[in-house]
């Protein structure tokens, strides 16, 4: 059975590729998705150069309740304040859920500069929203350790971060899953 079918790409100067994909979901239901580097325009008069920057630099994070399709980007990453004032809810450093799009940027690249949060790298399975990560939470905030006092220090920003942001609902993605065709009985915080 095929999961996936590539609807279309929409190529721009300079790397700005658009990719467009309707994936079957383990539910039995076809969702498309817009993938992207940073945002997009549902404008239709917007020029093919105006779109180029949007997908580059875009910061909605969102995507359009009315085409019917998740928008899947990155560019910001889920730490940042900018992203966290859109986002109230986000989890920083690992996959964001906002309204019809979901942000893989964890800000990997930054983990040593922002100890206090994860900043994994992120993927998700777009056939059922399954999150992952090369390493578990505890894992990745001992990878900065060189010393005992570093280690103790690392060990509490883990524990302070599990309470706060580990197991909680997430009510963003549990909208995104129902799109995904899982009924909200299923829907596990």
């Amino acid at each position: 059975m095929k999961l996936w079918h590539m609807t279309g790409v929409l190529n721009g100067s300079n790397g700005g590729t658009i990719l467009k994909l309707d994936i079957n979901t383990i539910w039995d239901k076809t969702v498309t998705y817009r993938i992207v580097h940073a945002d997009y325009s549902y404008d239709t008069l917007v020029s093919d150069d105006v779109q180029h920057e949007n997908n580059l630099w875009g910061r909605t994070h969102k995507g359009n309740q009315d085409s019917g399709e998740i928008i899947i980007h990155g560019h910001t990453p889920t730490f940042s304040m900018e992203y966290k004032e859109l986002v109230p809810d986000v989890s920083p450093g690992l996959i964001g859920y906002n309204d019809m799009a979901i942000n893989i940027d964890g800000g990997c690249v930054f983990h040593s500069d922002y100890p206090m949060y994860p900043e994994m790298l992120c993927a998700i399975r777009l056939e059922d929203m399954c999150e992952i990560y090369p390493y578990e939470l505890k894992e990745r905030y001992l990878q900065l350790v060189d010393n005992n006092a570093k280690r103790e220090l690392q060990l509490k920003r883990y524990y302070e971060y599990d309470d706060k942001y580990v197991g909680r609902d997430n009510i963003k993605r549990e909208r995104l899953l129902e799109i995904l065709g899982k009924r909200s009985e299923e829907i596990e915080g």
